[in-house]
């Protein structure tokens, strides 16, 4: 018991000289903490962790979860220099906070324009099947050989347009990846085959492995096939519908419209923010955000 005591008080002595603000230093050393502000930074950042705990044990780790996550630790580093700013009059943490707050508002306000864009693009186009000369369909990952929700969603919207435009050939694109037992253009063209789609409709792309290579191999079956500047509709999900119709004009296919598939709420919005980075890659570096998968978003829910 004397130990604990005596324990109890070492660790008073070292609290208290650890917060105490030293006279000697022309800020307050550790003893920032003691200030209000820094009283609701410590507040906001256990808030900050416990939410972000909470996130993932509901939502698990996705790509939205750890982009939240992010942004909160950005904005917490922001209100921690704001407080040394308020502690000291060295000029470097004003500089840093103000080129840290410019760059944390551009980025939401970036952020803001391209989501708007790609949300008020995520719906089918009004023409999308006048005078199309080909349909594209979007391919989106398997599991093993059984398709993903987000590739069975992209062919049931695909089935109800087919069926009522029965003059329209159907690409099929979609290559085969390192964990999936056949390629997404075979697994595609089973489904839809199962379902009364005529074989000699559906056109096989199974090279593929990013969205940019969908339709830059489907623009040479088309091609292949005689079709020059074809007017080409693409059905995919209405979160990844913009920068399809965008990689499309880049490499050649100006005549593009597209065709909407549904998601669920919450796989829409970790793909929609996602997108963002996808959208702001091929925008910034058309080349090598045309042709890398690392803008690419592989959906496999």
């Amino acid at each position: 018991m004397i130990w604990k005591t005596m324990k109890w008080q070492r660790w008073k002595h070292f609290v208290r000289n650890t917060w105490r603000k030293p006279s000697e230093h022309g800020w307050k050393g550790w003893g920032f903490l003691s200030d209000k502000r820094a009283g609701s930074l410590v507040m906001y950042t256990a808030l900050c962790a416990g939410a972000g705990g909470l996130l993932l044990l509901i939502f698990g780790a996705s790509f939205g979860v750890f982009f939240i996550i992010g942004l909160c630790m950005s904005l917490l580093c922001v209100r921690a220099v704001s407080v040394l700013c308020a502690q000291t009059d060295k000029r470097i943490y004003k500089i840093i906070h103000i080129t840290l707050l410019a760059g944390l508002l551009g980025f939401i306000c970036s952020f803001l324009v391209i989501e708007s864009i790609i949300v008020a693009s995520s719906r089918t186009d009004q023409t999308a099947l006048e005078d199309a000369d080909y349909m594209i369909v979007l391919g989106a990952g398997l599991k093993g050989s059984a398709l993903s929700d987000t590739l069975q969603r992209r062919l049931d919207t695909s089935i109800q347009v087919i069926r009522g435009n029965p003059a329209i050939p159907v690409i099929l694109s979609g290559g085969q990846g390192s964990d999936e037992h056949l390629s997404e253009a075979e697994a595609m063209y089973k489904y839809l085959v199962s379902h009364g789609i005529p074989r000699e409709r559906l056109l096989l792309e199974n090279k593929s492995t990013s969205t940019e290579e969908n339709l830059l191999f489907s623009k040479e079956l088309m091609s292949a096939r005689g079709a020059v500047n074809p007017r080409v509709a693409i059905v995919t999900s209405d979160f990844h519908l913009f920068r399809a119709k965008l990689l499309a004009r880049q490499i050649g296919l100006p005549h593009t419209v597209g065709i909407a598939s549904s998601s669920p709420f919450f796989v829409e919005v970790n793909y929609l923010i996602r997108e963002y980075f996808g959208v702001l890659y091929t925008l910034l570096l058309p080349e090598r955000g045309a042709h890398s998968t690392m803008a690419d978003a592989y959906e496999t829910q």
